[in-house]
């Protein structure tokens, strides 16, 4: 009895500590201890309409969605973090909700677009349009905003020990990781210009599992990244660009431009195509991992699942109920 008791305590104490952990697009943390502290957990996706009006839906399963009260800014990223989920947008929007459900007011002003967000080290960092970075402090809330003109940052995951932006400008694709790994470092929050990356093709998402970023972009290329933000290789991996990356049970799958999917069981070494049984050729545009399975979502509120990666069969897919929707990110929690 007494043993049970012991285990009993530690995973709760476990689940506990779990209710502060990050969790974005990518993240494989869908375990048993996740679910006991995220109370069966959920997938949240967001986007936006024509209109731009910012929607927001829910869902178990990844499959059957249900709305959740709208905003006035479409959405492009979501991540959670520290209790919190923050879902990011159009003119520098960034809100967040403890639950899923009921959401803050939007918080708005920066310049710029963010499209993606991530967190780690007690830190929320969001990432835009002009270069524009935006970090949330768990101690000291909202810090400053900087920007490198000409540079459109697209997503941005953390690994175990730093952040790493990925994008695009003028002369090919980004990676930017969060700090040095030289003689003469500094912390490891903040970013410099000095370790900025370039690749032939832009990048559109990264993710991080199993000690890689993996990050995907135009004509279907993937570039799998060291924690310095050096690409140790590349490959095409589809015949469209590619626009979300997730990792989860040990593989790799990437979305994108005309419903295409390609997988990697081997750290992002080799790629192989995903089956979609409807054939439908709607642009995916993000993808996450939770609950068992892989679910993405896409243009015309379009949201397929697979428990695989491999086939993403007639029976899971859904649709957010909105025609004209873009559903632009998604995260599991």
């Amino acid at each position: 009895m007494k043993n049970v008791m012991i285990g009993a305590l530690l995973i709760l104490v476990i689940a506990v500590f779990s209710l502060g952990a990050c969790k974005k697009s990518g993240d494989d943390n869908s375990s048993l201890l996740l679910l006991l502290a995220s109370g069966g957990g959920k997938f949240i996706a967001v986007g936006g309409t024509t209109t731009t009006a910012g929607l927001r839906y829910s869902s178990t399963d990844g499959i059957n969605w249900t709305a959740i009260t709208p905003s006035g800014h479409a959405y492009y990223g979501i991540t959670f973090g520290y209790g919190r989920y923050l879902a990011v947008g159009d003119s520098g929007a960034r809100t967040f909700s403890t639950d899923g459900v009921t959401w803050d007011a939007d918080l708005t002003g920066d310049p710029e677009a963010y499209y993606g967000a991530a967190c780690g080290l007690n830190r929320i960092i969001a990432a835009g349009g002009n270069g524009q970075i935006k970090q949330y402090d768990t101690a000291s809330g909202w810090l400053g905003t900087s920007s490198t003109a000409g540079d459109v940052y697209m997503d941005i995951a953390f690994g175990e020990t730093n952040f790493l932006i990925v994008g695009y400008n003028a002369g090919g694709g980004i990676l930017y990781p969060s700090s040095c790994f030289g003689s003469a470092c500094w912390d490891s929050y903040f970013f410099y210009a000095a370790n900025k990356k370039s690749t032939t093709y832009d990048l559109a998402a990264v993710t991080y599992g199993n000690g890689k970023y993996v990050a995907v972009g135009e004509s279907g290329w993937i570039y799998v990244v060291d924690k310095t933000g050096t690409a140790s290789s590349s490959v095409k991996a589809a015949a469209f660009g590619l626009n979300g990356v997730a990792y989860g049970n040990g593989k790799f799958v990437a979305v994108g431009l005309n419903g295409v999917g390609a997988y990697s069981t081997d750290d992002g070494v080799t790629w192989h195509s995903c089956t979609f049984s409807s054939g439908s050729a709607e642009n995916l545009s993000a993808i996450t991992y939770g609950n068992g399975r892989f679910v993405a979502v896409g243009n015309h509120g379009r949201t397929v699942a697979s428990t695989d990666g491999i086939t993403f069969p007639d029976s899971m897919e859904g649709n957010v109920g909105e025609a004209l929707s873009l559903m632009s990110g998604i995260v599991f929690r």
